[in-house]
């Protein structure tokens, strides 16, 4: 799990050069985060909260305590 804003702004070009503002909420507004984090060079394990790491075999167990809920705010 990252913490990501709920709420973006993205400001940038497109492939004409012609400049773009995007704003974003929910998944989007995730998805843009995340897509920003790879232009700067950072992936998701970089940033994760690191106590909500879950290998396979673990999914079904319950989250450490203190965790924040999965799924839909």
């Amino acid at each position: 799990m990252v913490e990501r804003y709920l709420d973006v702004e993205v400001e940038g070009f497109d492939r004409y050069g012609e400049p773009v503002n995007i704003n974003a909420t929910g998944w989007q507004a995730r998805i843009l985060q995340h897509e920003c984090d790879h232009l700067d060079g950072t992936l998701y394990v970089d940033k994760m909260i690191p106590r909500t790491f879950r290998a396979p075999e673990n999914s079904s167990k319950p989250l450490a305590r203190g965790c924040p809920k999965l799924g839909p705010r």
